[in-house]
């Protein structure tokens, strides 16, 4: 009877120490996740928020295009000037060439002198090129004959059976209301004068 009874004594002991083992360990794990906690905070106290400067926009400003203004005195002369010349012998074959004059255009101001050519290609049989400076020129009247400064337009690999347009851009002197143009090679050139303040333009004779 009594040893039954220590037996019963020493389980209940076993159970108490137990079950004061796993209390006493969850308390260690929930003063551990306290401690955790603390901790983290005073981390988090201890770190400043330094604010930066406040930002500025600066508005970026696109580079202006260099586009000529068109201030309202330019002055068109529309032609029906037409004529032929040989193609360049850069690509073969040559060929005759048909050009079409569609219209003069002169700003007195700077002097500008702007010859919009078309360019008909009827005759060729394969790609074919021309010079527009060769044969458009505006003689001076100091003497000698001015070339085109800039030559817009595809005029060096023109196809058969087409039509191509561009522009010879000259600068002349802007005192001179009146301007002659060569068209045409020197040894068959033929000449045109035009009159900006008349609006009009006429074949004429040089030397």
């Amino acid at each position: 009877m009594n040893e039954r009874k220590y037996v019963t004594m020493f389980v209940v002991l076993i159970v108490l120490v137990a079950g004061g083992f796993f209390f006493v360990l969850d308390r260690m794990g929930t003063l551990s996740t306290e401690i955790e906690n603390v901790k983290l905070q005073l981390d988090l106290s201890k770190t400043q928020v330094i604010p930066g400067p406040a930002s500025t926009s600066t508005p970026i400003r696109e580079s202006a295009t260099s586009t000529p203004k068109n201030d309202g005195t330019l002055v068109k002369i529309p032609t029906a000037i037409l004529f032929d010349a040989q193609s360049s012998p850069i690509l073969s074959p040559q060929t005759t060439l048909s050009i079409s004059i569609q219209d003069v255009e002169r700003n007195p101001v700077d002097g500008t002198f702007v010859v919009t050519i078309k360019v008909f290609t009827n005759n060729a049989s394969g790609y074919s090129a021309i010079d527009p400076k060769t044969i458009l020129q505006v003689i001076s009247f100091e003497g000698g004959n001015i070339e085109a400064v800039r030559v817009e337009g595809q005029f060096d690999s023109m196809p058969p059976k087409s039509a191509t347009m561009g522009k010879l851009i000259f600068t002349t002197d802007p005192k001179n209301t009146n301007v002659i143009l060569q068209v045409g090679k020197p040894e068959n050139a033929s000449f045109y004068e035009f009159n900006f303040s008349k609006k009009s333009y006429r074949e004429t004779t040089v030397g």
